[in-house]
């Protein structure tokens, strides 16, 4: 372990990954890597975005997927640029319009200047985040020992109202992606097994959009959770206390990942351009940690309660805005 280590952000989406991402990578000169399993946007990546691999596992074609990003030299539109083709492609019939025009010329500009910063810091320590890894955790931590691991949650309910609010082609839950996701869950049996095995959990089938939606978040976090709890390599943050005591948290970030620096106060404030449209305006702030509430009804809150339950995970409740008792979450099958 070295402070060139490279750096692994692993999260559910709408977590705070992007957010917490780009404070360290500014204030330590980071080369980001951004989200290489995106299943549709890098190569090959299909074949293991939001899948399994227990410890013991081997798959060369994985290992060597990551090894590229972890390591070695290479350029991405997505993962330096974060844009896809498609985000970069003029409509033609909108030229005509200066107010779109002046827009695509902001995205170019922007695209330029994140691969240049890419390009310019391709030989300094690199951070990746991936938010469709965490049922790889255990696995990683066994391919790739020297990496530093950050594992992100945030309350569920925060997360499903932010899928459900986004209503875009990633998030929807009636797009092709999301269903993709929940069928590979719900279909896999060693990812079943694990489950019931070491948690003494059986999977329920979800029933509608929420449920759907906090069941994806269950699967992602729970196990997971039971990984690092066990694990001192991997650190355990909640996006909740990143918000309410940053100066503890970024502390406790610099020890575990041997950063230099850690990002200003002010800084944990700005939100990334992920984040909705009302969080940037009114900026990182304890108050937003409520917000989710308003997306909810008393029905939909019983469904989350209900799928939290199936799952052991009393971590999160919603009738809390705030994480507790994180180290005493599900016990081991057998256990008391």
């Amino acid at each position: 372990m070295n402070k060139k280590s490279p750096i692994l952000l692993l999260g559910s989406g709408r977590s705070g990954t992007t957010w917490l991402l780009d404070a360290l990578a500014r204030s330590n000169n980071l080369r980001t890597i951004f989200e290489p399993l995106h299943p549709t946007e890098i190569q090959g990546a299909f074949l293991f975005a939001n899948s399994f691999y227990k410890n013991g596992m081997t798959d060369l074609n994985l290992y060597n997927h990551f090894k590229k990003y972890l390591y070695e030299r290479n350029t991405s539109l997505w993962c330096d640029c974060r844009y896809t083709h498609e985000d970069l492609t003029p409509q033609i019939k909108n030229l005509v319009s200066l107010k779109y025009s002046y827009f695509l010329l902001k995205l170019y500009k922007r695209a330029i200047s994140r691969f240049i910063q890419s390009y310019k810091q391709n030989n300094n320590r690199r951070i990746v985040k991936l938010i469709r890894a965490n049922l790889m955790l255990g696995w990683l931590r066994e391919q790739f020992p020297e990496a530093r691991i950050v594992f992100v949650l945030r309350h569920p309910c925060a997360v499903v109202a932010s899928k459900m609010k986004r209503k875009d082609k990633y998030w929807n839950y009636d797009d092709q992606m999301q269903q993709e996701i929940l069928h590979r869950y719900l279909s896999d049996d060693q990812l079943k097994i694990e489950y019931r095995k070491r948690l003494g959990i059986a999977f329920p089938v979800p029933t509608c959009e929420v449920s759907a939606h906090a069941f994806m978040w269950c699967v992602e976090n729970v196990l997971p959770l039971a990984e690092a709890r066990e694990d001192e390599g991997v650190m355990v943050t909640f996006y909740e206390h990143l918000v309410t005591h940053p100066r503890r948290e970024l502390l406790r970030l610099k020890d575990h990942l041997f950063l230099e620096r850690v990002p200003e106060i002010e800084e944990m404030s700005r939100p990334s351009l992920e984040s909705s449209r009302e969080v940037r305006e009114q900026g990182m702030t304890p108050d937003h940690l409520l917000r989710w509430r308003k997306g909810f009804d008393k029905a939909q809150l019983h469904q989350v309660r209900s799928m939290l339950r199936i799952f052991h995970m009393d971590t999160y409740d919603v009738d809390r805005p705030l994480p507790v008792n994180w180290m005493n979450g599900p016990h081991e099958a057998g256990q008391a």
